[in-house]
């Protein structure tokens, strides 16, 4: 199966639990269980070089979240 998880805050990247370590776990399980896991978050500086190895088979996907408007394949949004 393949499975997004869409969150601004994603463990390592962001500390203090919460959604931040729930999204990281999700997404270490289901791609430990063999699915296709994606992780759309706002982009960072150097995130893709600094993926932990726990999270190497999650694919991360950044978004630019200042773009106005925020244009995305099947997502529309209009201010």
């Amino acid at each position: 199966m393949r499975i997004c998880l869409v969150s601004q805050q994603v463990a390592p990247f962001l500390h203090g639990g919460g959604i931040a370590t729930s999204v990281a776990q999700m997404a270490r399980s289901l791609a430990e269980a063999g699915h296709e896991a994606h992780i759309l978050t706002e982009a960072r500086e150097g995130l893709q070089e600094s993926i932990p190895a726990s999270l190497r088979r999650v694919r991360f996907h950044e978004v630019d979240l200042a773009r106005v408007p925020l244009s995305l394949p099947g997502y529309h949004m209009a201010l």
